[in-house]
């Protein structure tokens, strides 16, 4: 009987419920005299109970026992590929993301590295090589910087996962820099413009889609935001609506973008006045369709008086942006026939506003207002500062310049 590598009971513990990791002592190495220890093991129990827990416990570590024992472990880690462990890590996160839609955008940053990588081993995944790999999809133009700097963020929070499970000994992604790109310039409207989108806006008769464009410059909320919004969370006494949650092109009620994106917004004396009045309009159209209503109705909402499609969103302010002059299409229209039957008409080519260019419209117009970067990050939502300065640092430029030049009509003034 050969002898048996494994020494001793081995050792586990729990990382949070449910979940636990183990390993062995592999005795001493011939070669360099040191004490080896076998890789980790992550164990997620199906069983909710402490006993079942214990029993799925114990058996995976004999099967474990068993793998080292026989060398069929040894063969296993060092043959994994990149694209495998990838898989791996990405099923385990499921459900501890936040959102259904953060796990889709990683999956899709995971199936760039595998396009990459995904046959590498994973010990064999050098810095060398990945520099290579990037230096080649610049030139081939595969990717763009942004996407360059997402794959790379993923791939090297992997691979850092990868040496915490032991199964290489250092992360190739550390001496290997892919920058985040400059953000370019963003698109926002002057105040005039701003002041006429507005005053189109309100000569039309109130409807849900025009609330819903007026909230957007109103408060600086996001789309998804601004779909999500219930009057649960809207207090017209205090003028003030609260940010709770979403319902993002995933068509799904959820959390906002981050913590700080859970946040208070001041409306101006005219909004609340039209929200005011938009409130009315609702509530007796909802009484035609036999509908009450509920602190949960969405403050835009559809035909049914729930939550509104973004895509019919963003399909009719585009149209409504062409027949008011913030917009056009370059291609010509195409005709199609809906699943019920129905004649349509498709336009592509779009070129003009978009809902999130009314986002920066507010951002801008409070810099230039003088606004303190700290309020204009709360009002926005932002995560951090930095994200603040990065995104609208051509505007912050602008009010530096204006700024300087009040300075010198000053230093000018003194001498005269």
């Amino acid at each position: 009987m050969a002898e048996e590598l494994v020494k001793g009971m081995g050792t586990y513990w729990e990382i949070k419920p449910g979940v636990y990791q183990f390993r062995f002592n592999m005795g001493v190495d011939p070669e360099t005299g040191k004490y080896r220890v076998s890789p980790k093991r992550t164990l997620h129990c199906i069983t909710t109970n402490k006993r079942g827990r214990e029993a799925e416990l114990r058996a995976a570590m004999e099967d474990y026992k068993r793998e080292l024992n026989t060398g069929a472990v040894a063969t296993r880690t060092t043959a994994k590929t990149v694209g495998a462990y990838c898989d791996q890590f990405h099923t385990l996160r499921a459900g501890t993301m936040g959102s259904e839609l953060s796990y889709r955008r990683e999956e899709v940053d995971i199936d760039h590295i595998k396009s990459l990588f995904g046959k590498v081993k994973l010990k064999d995944l050098k810095a060398p090589m990945i520099k290579a790999a990037y230096a080649d999809a610049r030139k081939t133009s595969r990717f763009s910087e942004s996407e360059l700097n997402k794959i790379h963020t993923k791939l090297s929070q992997i691979m850092k996962e990868a040496v915490n499970d032991e199964l290489i000994l250092k992360n190739p992604c550390e001496t290997v820099s892919v920058p985040r790109p400059q953000c370019s310039e963003r698109q926002a409207l002057s105040a005039k413009e701003a002041a006429r989108l507005l005053e189109c806006l309100v000569s039309e008769e109130l409807n849900a889609h025009t609330i819903g464009v007026m909230l957007l410059l109103d408060t600086g909320m996001r789309r998804g935001e601004m779909l999500g919004l219930t009057w649960k969370y809207v207090d017209l006494k205090r003028g003030t609506v609260y940010i709770a949650q979403q319902f993002a092109k995933d068509k799904n009620l959820r959390a906002p973008k981050s913590k700080m994106s859970q946040r208070s917004l001041h409306l101006s004396d005219g909004m609340i006045a039209i929200l005011e009045e938009w409130r009315k309009v609702q509530e007796a159209y909802m009484l035609k369709l036999a509908r009450k209503p509920v602190p949960e109705t969405p403050v835009v909402s559809n035909e049914l008086c729930e939550h509104m499609d973004p895509d019919n969103f963003n399909r009719w302010f585009r149209g409504w942006c062409v027949e008011h002059g913030f917009g056009e299409y370059s291609d010509e229209s195409e005709t199609y026939w809906d699943t019920q039957g129905r004649e349509r008409v498709r336009r592509t080519g779009y070129h003009g506003l978009t809902p999130h260019m009314l986002r920066h419209t507010q951002a801008t117009l409070l810099i230039a207002a003088g606004t303190d970067l700290k309020t204009v990050q709360a009002r926005l939502g932002h995560s951090s500062i930095n994200l603040t300065l990065n995104t609208y640092s051509h505007a912050i430029e602008s009010k530096d310049k204006d700024a300087a030049d009040t300075f010198s009509a000053m230093l000018s003034a003194a001498k005269a």
